[in-house]
């Protein structure tokens, strides 16, 4: 079957490791099978669980720039992206509130196993039915956990 479909339900949330085996075999007689062997850690998770996650860790972020501490709200981002915002978060005195009312709140997205894009929204002043949107992207950072990779 040259479309085969592999799927599995794990019974609790967690880190898998997945092996799978296979055989390639086009029937040919003058080309001999070959096996494939692959095995990948994968993570079981509940979809509302990873939500209320990502969720939490966003408004954990926006209470800490209430609270004007800026340093620890620069651990909600990856590693990786943290300097680019540094200057930025730093910079923003005794306005740390104010931004953060700023932000809106999540209102969609997308998510994926070790990647998410959100959308946060807010309405406009004055204007009904009209909101302001941007996105708020998620990656698991090098330990596993979920942090801001993009504002």
């Amino acid at each position: 079957d040259p479309t085969p479909r592999l799927s599995h339900r794990f019974a609790a949330t967690g880190v898998y490791l997945s092996s799978v085996e296979l055989t390639l075999n086009d029937g040919d007689p003058m080309t001999p099978p070959v096996l494939v062997n692959a095995t990948h850690r994968v993570i079981g998770e509940d979809l509302d669980v990873t939500r209320a996650t990502l969720c939490s860790a966003f408004e954990s972020f926006r209470a800490k720039l209430v609270a004007q501490q800026y340093t620890d709200s620069l651990q909600s981002f990856n590693a990786d992206v943290r300097p680019d915002y540094v200057s930025f978060i730093e910079g923003l005195g005794a306005n740390g509130a104010t931004m953060a009312g700023r932000l809106g709140e999540i209102v969609d997205g997308t998510i994926g196993q070790d990647f998410a894009q959100l959308v946060l929204a807010k309405p406009r002043e004055g204007q009904p039915g009209r909101f302001r949107s941007s996105p708020l992207q998620f990656s698991r950072d090098g330990d596993g956990v979920w942090r801001i990779s993009a504002l």
